[in-house]
């Protein structure tokens, strides 16, 4: 990037959140850029109410001098058209009624103002790409797909150490692995309904499920039956425990309505989980044939594909030599790349 010394990121969302997906793809982007960056966010002592916001939308050009910002986290500055936006999945454009009016009102309408302003709009899949060319007046030329990638740590969870952490959560010997927060489009009701259909086929396996409860101000509500056996919720795990969940679990389960990408299913494939994933949206672009695509409207079906892993000792080895050839295909450092090459363009 010999025509490029710096960058500015928009912070915002990485400071001042959990970290999930979106926040780990730009932490793991911005340590691999090729060029000094500038990490931008609101000063955190401020605590009003909107402040995030209204700090992107005003503070945000003034602190960017003319440089490039990238922004990695789907919004950015309406006013600033030397930038480069990141738009991870279009749900509250696509389903509103996931998430609460004010939310998926302010994502569209800023979005319709910032997307045919800026200088590119990156996208995690074909499946976003071509979501943003339909809802919103983009030139196809200024929409480009940039895969993100799995961290290393996940190609090699047996060289992890077992954290205290995890020897706390005092996992069972065999069970079934989730990740995915409450919220509507992780189809955890779908997915809690087959398990209960399938469980006494398996007596000795558990359900476990990692995830926090979505923000009730932006996520509409979801209802879960707790009377389901043999069900664990973990809540939010630290992100270094993760490789070795996922490589103990006989099979990982993602039966998400919809995702821009998935990388908790490519995560899995990495480390050794055999993977059965929803074929919605972006999955089946990421997964390819190593995973077991179900159906996620169908309880049935989603049971069936899980029974098929737990049952099947032949499945579950094609399944984790598949998967751990698939995500070998997405690094991080290809990722970074094709972004700094995308920035010195601007």
């Amino acid at each position: 990037m010999a025509g490029l010394e710096s960058v500015c990121i928009n912070w915002r969302s990485v400071a001042g959140g959990a970290r999930t997906g979106v926040q780990r793809y730009a932490m793991e982007v911005a340590k691999r850029l090729p060029v000094k960056a500038r990490l931008l966010a609101p000063d955190p002592r401020l605590r009003v109410p909107g402040i995030g916001h209204a700090w992107e939308q005003l503070a945000l050009p003034i602190m960017s001098r003319g440089e490039v910002l990238w922004s990695p986290c789907n919004l950015g500055p309406a006013v600033y058209a030397r930038q480069v936006v990141t738009v991870h999945d279009c749900a509250p454009a696509d389903h509103p009624e996931w998430f609460s009016r004010r939310f998926s009102g302010y994502y569209h309408r800023l979005w319709s103002r910032l997307l045919p302003r800026v200088r590119c709009v990156l996208a995690d899949s074909v499946h976003t790409r071509q979501r943003i060319l339909s809802l919103f007046s983009v030139p196809e030329s200024q929409v480009r797909v940039v895969y993100p990638g799995v961290s290393e740590a996940f190609l090699e969870p047996g060289s992890v150490a077992m954290p205290g952490d995890l020897q706390a959560l005092q996992l069972p010997s065999r069970y079934v692995l989730c990740l995915g927060s409450v919220e509507p489009r992780k189809n955890l009701p779908n997915l809690m309904r087959a398990w209960a259909q399938i469980a006494d086929s398996h007596p000795g396996v558990e359900l476990l499920i990692v995830g926090g409860r979505g923000p009730q101000h932006i996520f509409s509500a979801v209802r879960l039956d707790a009377e389901v056996k043999r069900v664990r919720f973990l809540g939010r795990v630290a992100d270094e425990l993760l490789p070795v969940l996922y490589a103990q679990a006989e099979a990982f389960v993602y039966p998400s309505l919809y995702e821009g990408f998935g990388l908790p299913p490519l995560e899995a494939m990495a480390a050794g989980a055999p993977v059965v994933c929803s074929n919605r949206t972006s999955l089946p672009e990421v997964v390819g044939d190593a995973a077991v695509q179900v159906n996620p409207d169908s309880v049935s079906d989603i049971g069936a594909g899980i029974d098929a892993v737990l049952s099947d000792g032949s499945l579950r080895s094609v399944l984790r030599v598949r998967g751990r050839a698939r995500a070998a295909r997405f690094t991080w450092g290809a990722c970074a790349r094709q972004i700094a090459a995308i920035l010195e363009a601007c």
